[in-house]
Order: C-alpha cells, then structure tokens, then sequence
C-alpha cells in the first residue's frame, strides 16, 4: 500500500513537472543557437521554469514594399520568464524589412515572444563580440565567456549574478577580474556567522 501511494505520488509529480514546461518554438528565419548556456541550434527548445537565457539568430526574407528582401544581422540575447506559459513562440517584431533593418542597426529589441496570444516581457540586447573578421563563429564561446565576465548562473530557474550580489554585500564596491568560484565563495563567507567563518578558515589552514 505504502509503495502504490509513492508510486501514484511519484507519477502525479512527474507528470506536473511535464506539464509546466514551456516549449518555445522560433518563427521563420530565427534559430535558436543557445539555451542556459548549452549549444542547441534548433527551431523549438524545452525551457526551464523560471528565467531563461537564449541566443537567437536571423536569416530570412522580410517583406520590402512589394516584394521581398534577405536579411541577416547579429546574434541577440534574449532573458524570458516561462513561468505560467505552455507554448511560447518568438517571432520578429515586423515583417517589414525596413523596420528590422533599422531596428538591428540601432541594437534595439527586434524579436517579441508571444504566449497565449499574449506578449510576454523580455531583455533583448546583441550579444557582445570582440572586433576582427567572422567575430560571431562561435557564439556558445562568446556567450560563455559573456556569463563568466559578469558572474552569471544558471540556479534553479533564476539567472544569479553573483558580482551585483557581492557588489550588494560590499556595499556598492565593484567586483572586477574574479572567477565564478571565487565569487561563490565570497559570497558563501560574506553570509556565513562568525561560528561558521571560523569553521572554515580551520578548514582552509588544514588544507596548506
């Protein structure tokens, strides 16, 4: 008895955490490169609950008065929240040419996900790259080493920037040049009680 109450529990739980995921699929021309870090390169992608990380490519054709035009331009960032959401699809904001052009020239917001019929809210922004040719080959390198730089993670459904929160500690004092490990631990010793700071500096000094 006790075994089919944890069973039926067991598949209630698993088919709720099925249920709430949100699956994003990308409109004509878009490809989603990045999810949460990992390489996907695909047109429709499970998210996590919670906040996501995506990089987004486009190469398409947009309408141009009355015909229409190829257009390609840089790889954007986008940050959504999928709490709530079944099916997401993220389109480009117009299917003017002119429009997007202009748009991703400006580096302004060119992308708009829909759910439910319903626009969701999003943080658009191109995906930062060092000058030289072909800057964008690899933009799973690129987006890494963005993360890394501002002491990005991904933790259950929340993206933690660890520099703003030591910065928050440190009352307001800029972090700069430190590894993701480094910032854990400060931020792990920043909030720990003297009992628990002295605990582990025992436990440092053994280690040497």
């Amino acid at each position: 008895m006790l075994f089919k109450k944890f069973f039926l529990g067991f598949v209630v739980f698993s088919f709720a955490s099925i249920a709430s995921a949100a699956t994003l699929k990308a409109g004509s021309g878009i490809d989603i490169a990045v999810l949460n870090g990992e390489k996907v390169a695909s047109k429709s992608v499970e998210l996590q609950p919670g906040e996501n990380q995506l990089v987004l490519e486009f190469g398409g054709r947009l309408r141009d008065g009355g015909k229409e035009e190829y257009l390609s331009f840089y790889p954007y960032v986008a940050v959504i929240n999928s709490d709530g959401y079944q099916n997401i699809e993220v389109t480009t904001l117009s299917n003017q040419y002119n429009k997007i052009e202009n748009l991703s020239d400006d580096k302004k917001p060119v992308y708009k996900f829909v759910a439910d019929g319903k626009e969701i809210d999003s943080k658009q922004f191109v995906l930062p790259a060092p000058a030289g040719a072909f800057p964008y080959r690899d933009v799973l390198a690129l987006i890494t080493a963005y993360n890394k730089e501002h002491g990005l993670v991904f933790e259950s459904g929340k993206i933690r920037s660890l520099k703003k929160e030591i910065e928050q500690v440190n009352g307001g004092k800029a972090v700069t040049g430190e590894t993701e490990n480094i910032l854990q631990l400060k931020l792990w010793y920043s909030r720990a009680n003297p009992e628990e700071r002295e605990q582990f500096e025992q436990w440092v000094k053994s280690q040497s």
